[in-house]
């Protein structure tokens, strides 16, 4: 843990983030990144095939169609775009590749080229420290990733063709390759999420054995990377890990949840097989991040779980 957080953020950035273009405006992490954008004064618009009445700023529009993106941004002119839209199925079918390609790979494909025709400064692609797969941890940039699952190998296609192709144009990219992301305002579809609904309405939470481990990274500490990768000159063309810098056995995480909420007794341990594409041992490297972006994460795990469920109670 370091003290760096949104009172170090980078000289200059408030400014140079004039218009923000936002793909998946309407997710978990969209739309905390649209209200720390907005409150430092940022044209915010976004991009989603779910559009919510409540957020006329977003435009509905499919990654898959280079031509529904191509018109956003044409109409957008954005400086900086976020490309945070993608295909959450975690599943381990190869049946599921062909629509988690179209989805991660095409989608990022079209964001990149249609910024680019537009002059847009810099992409921040948010990928996954799932495109290491279950190599030796921790995960740094420049290893040999090995996906085990659709999800991992169509984000890892997307990170591989969204750098290769920024040199063809003026736009920069930056991928993000966070861990798990958690706070209020997720679907309870992420075992975070899905844990802490569970003991706060009092029901069993059935899980695994709880071995493997994962770093879980608060979403305000997530949001403050994505905002700094868009002004941090020297992340231009890099790939940069994001994550809390604690890995933590799952069933570490459900006992502090437990212990959060006083809700005992309720953790099903050992009802749910492991899945055959998880990863077992989990962390990343995190001094590109520092190095570069002056990043580190504030909140540690149980002040985050804290944090969530004050907000979810409200």
């Amino acid at each position: 843990m370091t003290s760096d957080g949104p009172a170090s953020r980078l000289p200059g950035a408030r400014s140079a983030l004039q218009r923000a273009l936002i793909t998946g405006a309407s997710g978990f992490v969209g739309t905390a990144l649209a209200q720390r954008l907005k409150a430092e004064g940022t044209e915010v618009f976004g991009l989603a095939r779910s559009v919510p009445s409540t957020r006329p700023e977003i435009m509905n529009a499919d990654v898959r169609s280079l031509s529904d993106v191509s018109a956003v941004f044409r109409q957008v002119l954005p400086t900086h775009a976020f490309h945070l839209a993608a295909s959450r199925s975690r599943g381990g079918s190869l049946q599921e590749l062909p629509a988690a390609m179209a989805v991660n790979t095409l989608g990022t494909a079209n964001v990149v080229a249609a910024a680019a025709a537009v002059g847009c400064r810099r992409v921040i692609v948010l990928g996954t420290a799932e495109e290491y797969g279950n190599i030796a941890a921790p995960f740094g940039e420049a290893d040999r990733e090995c996906p085990m699952s659709p999800y991992g190998i169509s984000k890892l296609a997307a990170t591989r063709a969204a750098l290769t192709a920024a040199p063809l144009s003026e736009t920069e990219v930056t991928v993000l390759r966070a861990t798990v992301a958690y706070g209020a305002g997720q679907l309870p579809d992420m075992f975070m999420s899905a844990l802490l609904h569970a003991l706060k309405e009092g029901q069993p939470f059935p899980m695994t054995q709880g071995e493997q481990t994962r770093d879980f990274i608060y979403i305000d500490d997530l949001v403050e990377a994505l905002v700094r990768a868009a002004t941090a000159s020297e992340a231009a063309g890099l790939i940069v890990n994001i994550g809390s810098g604690e890995s933590v056995t799952v069933r570490h995480v459900a006992r502090v949840a437990e212990r959060v909420i006083g809700a005992f007794g309720l953790l099903q341990i050992g009802a749910v097989d492991l899945r055959q594409t998880e990863a077992t041992s989990y962390s990343v490297d995190l001094s590109q991040a520092r190095r570069v972006l002056g990043w580190g994460a504030v909140r540690s795990l149980e002040q985050g779980i804290a944090d969530t469920v004050k907000a979810m109670a409200n």
